[in-house]
């Protein structure tokens, strides 16, 4: 009986092990995602922004994570943040847009998010200095994408009004 008890005890620590190691690993990072893109679906914005966080310091290294990182910009852009001041939720959006280009540079989001930079500090902030400076280095790091006529556009206009933008066409069309 005694070799019958040692068997079991043996089977219960494995298995209670099994238990331990499997309960303390985390989501993967495309797990992490997924739940977060679910979450944004079913409008519970808040914990989505928790659920990014938790993947990108979790996997901060992951191919996934500039993706997590735009989505965060893209939220506090949007100011989907109940109850979030409009400036303070700009501020949050264009502090995750530079991470980016800070922590990522090579990644597909850097060119989105630099000019997403660019076009916050400009449209929303009327910071024309700080968006002159995110332009000219979009234009210096990614000259040949997509988003670089729009940067040239954004350059020309900088600083005008409306009205200003509108007299300045007529002026190049009647060239």
């Amino acid at each position: 009986m005694n070799k019958k008890t040692d068997r079991m005890k043996k089977y219960i620590f494995a298995l209670a092990l099994v238990f331990i190691v499997n309960g303390c690993q985390s989501k993967k990072d495309t797990e992490y995602l997924s739940e977060a893109e679910s979450l944004i679906k079913q409008q519970k914005i808040e914990d989505a922004v928790k659920t990014f966080e938790e993947m990108i310091a979790e996997y901060p290294e992951s191919p996934l994570a500039p993706k997590a990182v735009l989505e965060l910009a893209k939220i506090y852009q949007a100011g989907m943040i109940k109850n979030m001041p409009k400036d303070e939720s700009l501020q949050m959006s264009l502090s995750y847009f530079k991470l980016i280009n800070e922590k990522y540079p090579k990644s597909t989001e850097a060119p989105v998010a630099l000019f997403m930079t660019g076009f916050i500090e400009a449209n929303e902030l009327q910071n024309f200095d700080a968006a002159r400076k995110s332009y000219e280095q979009f234009m210096k790091l990614y000259p040949g994408h997509e988003l670089a006529v729009s940067v040239e556009g954004e350059l020309s206009t900088l600083g005008m009004t409306p009205d200003q933008i509108l007299r300045q066409k007529d002026r190049i069309g009647k060239k």
